[in-house]
């Protein structure tokens, strides 16, 4: 990186909800520099913030903004990398990928990092770890993987994590003592969610 700043944003003219509770603010101003919410609140007094001054000005007027939204419950093995414009589109920030082929999801990943579209913040689990014989058929969906016995299910969700996971989901027919195993293996460095 070579240290130099973008020139920070100054919306104003916005009614801000801030998703806290408080009532909406009319005639509000945020100022973002970096992606980062610099300030945010009356125009007032953003505009005392002593970045205002190098700020590129986008006059908001008549629009309500909100903070981004959070999908928790996507699989983008299915919608494909083409959809993560689609949630920025709809005010959503981040998304939670709760099921599909390890490959398919750091490739997303990794494209989203790359920047080679807009996209949301990307968190996934990597796939279901199921049991024999699988909930359904991996080709009728190809959003989990049968793992035949404990070590089989601990070794999957070590790989999920070691590949990036935010977190590893163990699927219904998953036995107790691959449940077990599995969450052992994660031993508490991403959260163990179930279905």
């Amino acid at each position: 990186m070579s240290g130099k700043t973008a020139t920070p944003i100054l919306i104003t003219q916005t009614t801000l909800i801030d998703g806290a509770g408080a009532a909406p603010l009319p005639d509000a101003a945020i100022l973002i520099r970096d992606g980062r919410i610099v300030a945010a609140g009356h125009s007032a007094a953003v505009r005392a913030h002593p970045e205002v001054a190098q700020a590129e000005l986008v006059d908001a007027s008549g629009t309500w903004t909100i903070p981004g939204l959070i999908d928790a419950h996507i699989h983008s093995a299915l919608t494909g990398f083409e959809s993560m414009p689609v949630f920025l589109a709809c005010g959503v920030t981040t998304v939670r990928d709760v099921g599909g082929p390890l490959d398919v999801l750091t490739a997303i990943r990794d494209r989203l990092a790359a920047n080679e579209s807009p996209g949301p913040r990307f968190v996934f689990c990597g796939p279901l770890i199921d049991g024999e014989p699988a909930s359904f058929p991996s080709g009728m969906l190809p959003i989990l993987q049968s793992t035949p016995d404990a070590e089989a299910a601990a070794a999957l969700a070590d790989e999920c994590v070691a590949r990036g996971a935010g977190a590893v989901k163990l699927y219904f027919r998953l036995p107790r003592e691959s449940l077990r195993a599995a969450i052992e293996r994660v031993n508490g460095r991403v959260p163990v969610t179930g279905h």
